[in-house]
């Protein structure tokens, strides 16, 4: 049987299908389907932006996953849920909780201890879905309440979700909205509360400071409906492990679920004087509607790290097909361009074999022209890279400009050596003088030229730089002068 909200309308269980029912998805009248699977009861509701649109729940218990699927395909055809995400509130057998004392002198010490106990619970039992939830400390020391769900029950769940084209987005332990309904009921009169609340076959106990610390937070098989008398002992040992070690005098029990009003008096009679009992209609729908409005990145939501993780490693997947595909596409172009540099150059080829007569006719007569303008370079090169400076025209005309008028010249020679690499010059004259005379003006004329620009040196010869004239004329003297001109 199932029953429909608001008007609770029973109609007949669908038979179960070993295959999942084909559905259409897409924005249908709600946005999140939230599953409440509690130790073999099941409900459901679809929201639309947290608002409540419809209900659902299964009459048939479901405590494995193929009862959990075959219900699952009866709630979405009564519902009509067309769209993807789920959100599971999970009691379960294979969802186990255990508290950890951890060391408080740092946050990292802190993570690194858990993950210490998370890796050695892996080696034992296999890889876990894991998530710390801290509660209040004992005598400071810091304690933390682990989730652990096994990843095999994880996958199993998931794809079978999966064939139902929907996805989990977050999977929440029920003591979290326990914690968010008693937080409502603390106040300065009540500083601690205990909430004893009916979830499927067992029953869940929760206690919480006025500062919403959780004081502890356990789950006992049975439920008052069976075992009233049973329900009031774990109740008396909760409330004795909050006085003895957090200090907590819990006065006020709140009892919610299917017939808590008809076990009050029984589990009250149970728990001694001094305590104050209120019962509370809260079914799991509301607790639904308190789990759709936590985020998607809450501290307790068992996969949200993981999501996170494979929604990276999905994106990096993606960036690394997309690089090589582009890669590829790179290759496929360069190799395309080759190819075509490749066709292009066949193609001169056909051309250039074509034209080999004529090419070979313009080589020889572009061997002609080569050879004649070489020539042509190198008869320019010795006229005008090779010739001397004019030296001679300057060493002339720097003579005449400093000997006096009666000096007349009769020999004028100025040669370069091309073995010794130096220039030297020879000068005869005459000059009409007497000898004294004649003998001063030449040695001003050797001064002056030594101490030219064009540092002449002269070669002491053994004839006489004057010599006496053979002519009638006694005033008629001959002169010699040799030397080398840049002598440094």
């Amino acid at each position: 049987m199932t029953t429909l909200a608001p008007d609770r309308q029973e109609t007949k269980s669908a038979p179960r299908k070993a295959r999942a029912p084909d559905r259409a998805t897409g924005r249908g009248q709600a946005d999140t389907l939230a599953i409440a699977w509690t130790h073999g009861q099941l409900h459901a509701a679809t929201y639309r932006r947290s608002n409540l649109v419809a209900t659902w729940e299964s009459s048939d218990k479901a405590t494995t996953l193929e009862q959990f699927g075959s219900a699952l395909d009866v709630g979405l055809k009564t519902l009509n849920y067309r769209g993807t995400d789920v959100v599971l509130l999970l009691a379960h057998d294979q969802f186990t909780h255990q508290t950890e004392a951890c060391p408080s002198f740092s946050e990292g010490a802190t993570k690194a201890y858990l993950r210490g106990r998370i890796e050695r619970h892996e080696e034992e039992y296999g890889p876990v879905l894991s998530v710390a939830q801290p509660v209040a400390p004992i005598r400071k020391e810091a304690q933390h309440l682990l989730h652990l769900l096994p990843h095999s029950f994880y996958h199993e769940l998931n794809n079978l979700l999966l064939a139902r084209h929907l996805e989990i987005s977050r999977i929440i332990p029920t003591n979290v909205p326990l914690e968010l309904e008693i937080s409502d009921q603390v106040d300065d009169s009540r500083p601690a509360i205990l909430l004893a609340a009916r979830i499927g076959d067992s029953t869940a106990l929760i206690a919480c400071r006025q500062n919403g610390e959780i004081l502890l937070s356990r789950t006992t098989l049975g439920t008052w409906s069976d075992d009233p008398s049973r329900v009031a002992v774990e109740i008396n040992r909760s409330l004795l492990y909050a006085k003895q070690q957090h200090g907590a005098a819990i006065d006020h029990i709140i009892l919610t679920g299917k017939e808590a009003e008809e076990a009050r008096p029984e589990i009250e009679s149970k728990c001694g004087e001094g305590k104050s009992f209120a019962v509370r209609d809260t079914d799991p729908i509301n607790r639904l509607s308190a789990t759709v409005r936590l985020p998607l990145r809450h501290p307790v939501n068992l996969v949200a790290g993981y999501l996170r993780k494979k929604r990276s490693n999905h994106f990096l997947r993606r960036v690394i097909l997309i690089s090589c595909w582009f890669l590829f596409a790179l290759l496929a172009l360069d190799t395309w361009i080759d190819e075509q540099d490749w066709s292009a150059e066949q193609t001169r080829m056909s051309t250039l074999g074509a034209n080999e007569d004529s090419l070979h006719e313009t080589y020889d007569r572009m061997l002609v022209r080569n050879a004649g303008a070489a020539r042509n370079r190198s008869f320019v090169k010795q006229v005008v890279d090779d010739r001397l400076p004019p030296v001679p025209d300057r060493f002339l005309a720097y003579v005449a400009s400093i000997v006096p008028r009666e000096v007349q010249l009769s020999h004028f020679l100025v040669t370069w050596n091309n073995e010794s690499k130096d220039w030297t010059f020879r000068i005869e004259g005459t000059l009409e003088a007497d000898p004294e005379t004649a003998r001063m003006t030449i040695r001003s004329i050797r001064r002056q030229l030594s101490k030219s620009p064009l540092q002449v040196r002269f070669i002491e010869s053994v004839r006489p730089e004057v010599e006496l004239s053979l002519a009638t004329e006694a005033t008629l003297q001959r002169f010699t002068l040799e030397g080398g001109l840049f002598e440094f």
